[in-house]
């Protein structure tokens, strides 16, 4: 494997050196977690960051999607709260932040260095490959349920399929919705995604 020089200057290169300005694997802090502006979704844990691929239009198409819907559902609500999408650092507890795809917080939810403390409802739309997968039904369903957020939707944009999750007994419980189906929220009855207006 050949060697990289960090003070070469290439056209079309990495700029190496950049990263000498920043903390190595394990030695960021919040506050230098928080201040990163790399137009990236960037997620972070116990002094570690863990950078994604930037997604597609098929999967914003979705995002967008999911958030018009569920800000058109919140605004009649006596606390609207407030519908967010990524890139926005949600901590999930001491040294653990997420950035969901959507995101809905009640107005009564406290803040973190200007950041929400948890969320109430979350939605990920999965992107392609095995490990982004893992990721959205595996580890964020257990993260999430960790961080006692109480519903957890996914919207899997493979198998064109909405998995609603409920928080029971320290981790969710999916109901799985199919593409001729409307999605109903555990908690919310009145809360419903039909998936034919979805994935049209």
């Amino acid at each position: 494997m050949p060697m990289i020089d960090p003070n070469v200057i290439e056209s079309g290169s990495p700029i190496w050196v950049l990263a000498e300005l920043f903390p190595p694997q394990g030695s960021w802090g919040t506050e230098e977690y928080l201040q990163l502006e790399a137009g990236r979704l960037i997620e972070f844990e116990s002094g570690s960051l863990e950078i994604h691929d930037m997604p597609t239009p098929e999967h914003q198409k979705l995002v967008l999607a999911v958030y018009r819907w569920l800000f058109a559902w919140t605004q009649p609500l006596p606390d609207p709260g407030d519908v967010y999408v990524a890139p926005l650092p949600i901590r999930l507890w001491a040294e653990k932040y997420r950035e969901p795809d959507v995101v809905w917080i009640c107005s009564a939810r406290t803040r973190i260095d200007e950041y929400p403390d948890g969320a109430d409802l979350v939605v990920e739309v999965t992107s392609p490959g095995q490990a982004a997968r893992k990721r959205d039904l595996v580890v964020k369903a257990s993260e999430y349920a960790k961080a006692a957020i109480n519903e957890y939707w996914i919207v899997d944009s493979q198998q064109r399929q909405v998995h609603v999750g409920k928080l029971d007994g320290g981790k969710y419980s999916f109901t799985i919705y199919n593409t001729d189906q409307t999605a109903v929220s555990a908690s919310h009855p009145n809360l419903r995604l039909p998936l034919p207006e979805l994935f049209k």
